[in-house]
């Protein structure tokens, strides 16, 4: 399987929209836990880093919790 930004282990894309993916990916750094990743093009960047900040204030069952936000410089290639 694919390694992305050298600690993710792409396992399938989750779905896509305009502006983003999100893709299923194992954590290599928490043991393999589950995480999905949101990608999205260098220019969303901001608007991105707002969307994290207000989903990091909610806590619920149905809502994912945000835990970082990675910039990063390499292109996403998942299979």
């Amino acid at each position: 399987m694919a390694t992305l930004f050298g600690r993710y282990e792409y396992v399938a894309e989750l779905g896509h929209g305009t502006g983003s993916r999100v893709l299923h990916a194992r954590d290599l750094a928490e043991h393999g836990a589950a995480r999905a990743l949101k990608v999205v093009a260098p220019e969303d960047g901001a608007r991105l880093a707002w969307e994290l900040a207000r989903l990091a204030q909610v806590e619920h069952p149905n809502v994912a919790r945000v835990r970082e936000l990675l910039r990063v410089e390499e292109a996403v290639h998942a299979p």
